[in-house]
């Protein structure tokens, strides 16, 4: 079984983390980038907690993709700044900011 089975380094930017595999008799794809996001133009997102982590390089990677992102956040200011760094890069979606009260559901 280990015979076929090849791996490398998983760590970022190793050329083996982008590399073909092969696993039991089957390629398996490079690792999953946001330049395989297709074209999102027409399309409307609401990614909540945009303001950090992942929700933040979501909606980031949606609008560079042309989609229209409304960063739902708790935080006018935290929410507000984020989305001034996104628009910032010119992406081709438009970006907006909306309070999300979760106490007012």
């Amino acid at each position: 079984m280990a015979s076929h089975l090849r791996t490398g380094s998983c760590e970022a930017g190793s050329e083996a983390s982008t590399a073909d595999t092969e696993r039991e008799g089957r390629k398996l794809k490079k690792k999953w980038t946001h330049d395989d996001i297709p074209n999102q133009t027409g399309r409307i997102a609401i990614v909540t907690g945009a303001n950090t982590g992942i929700g933040y390089e979501t909606a980031r990677a949606l609008a560079r993709k042309g989609a229209d992102v409304t960063l739902a956040c708790r935080s006018r200011e935290k929410g507000e700044a984020a989305a001034a760094r996104i628009a910032a890069e010119q992406p081709r979606g438009r970006v907006a900011f909306a309070a999300l009260d979760l106490a007012d559901l």
